[in-house]
């Protein structure tokens, strides 16, 4: 409900509606909240209480730019440890990640399918890295990205390749190529980054004339 938007950032989040909403126990609403606080989806207020993250410009601008070099260094590492097992393992998430997304297209109902393709291919690039640590950091910010990347997926009508674009990440680690891998994974975090901030803008602005 979060991640496709039908709870908008910055909502309140109150667990006796929510259980009465999803027909669960409170422990169950209790859980999942805490989980999503963990995972940067909702921030918990001891005055506010629950609500989803807001999304905020400094902030996305703040995590862009720390994933970058995060993810830089993962990939290059992975590219040069990698071996037969994780060329596998490329090949077989970037094939279930282009199958998933022709057939998802902008389904919010196929949402989690899709980001669960989109994630098994991320972590593939950066699998062969050999840092338990830089693996544990690249998700931790990989999982604060999650909600602005899908939130924007649905309501943008800026036409995207990510196909392309994820083709191209796997072709630069198969042929071991570590400049190219990490180049290619900034300009794929990066164009994310502005099309998030483009929309953010739009609808500032459709607030402010209304």
């Amino acid at each position: 409900m979060i991640l496709t938007g039908a709870v908008a950032p910055g909502a309140p989040l109150r667990p006796a509606a929510l259980q009465q909403e999803l027909g669960v126990s409170p422990t169950v609403v209790r859980e999942a909240l805490t989980r999503l606080t963990r995972e940067h989806i909702v921030v918990a207020d001891a005055h506010r209480g629950f609500q989803v993250r807001p999304l905020l410009p400094d902030d996305l601008l703040d995590l862009t730019r720390v994933r970058v070099e995060v993810e830089s260094i993962a990939i290059r590492w992975s590219v040069e440890a990698g071996d037969l097992e994780w060329e596998s393992e490329i090949v077989s998430a970037l094939h279930r990640y282009v199958g998933t997304v022709r057939q998802s297209g902008r389904d919010t109902d196929r949402a989690d399918v899709l980001g669960s393709a989109h994630e098994r291919l991320h972590e593939a690039f950066v699998a062969a890295c050999g840092s338990p640590h830089l693996l544990e950091i690249r998700a931790r910010l990989f999982g604060a990205a999650e909600l602005y990347r899908r939130w924007t997926r649905y309501r943008t009508t800026v036409e995207r390749d990510v196909v392309a674009e994820h083709e191209a990440l796997a072709q630069a680690c198969l042929a071991r190529d570590a400049d190219r891998a990490a180049a290619l994974m900034t300009e794929h975090v990066e164009r994310t980054m502005h099309l998030v901030l483009e929309h953010l803008s739009i609808a500032e602005d459709s607030q402010e004339k209304s």
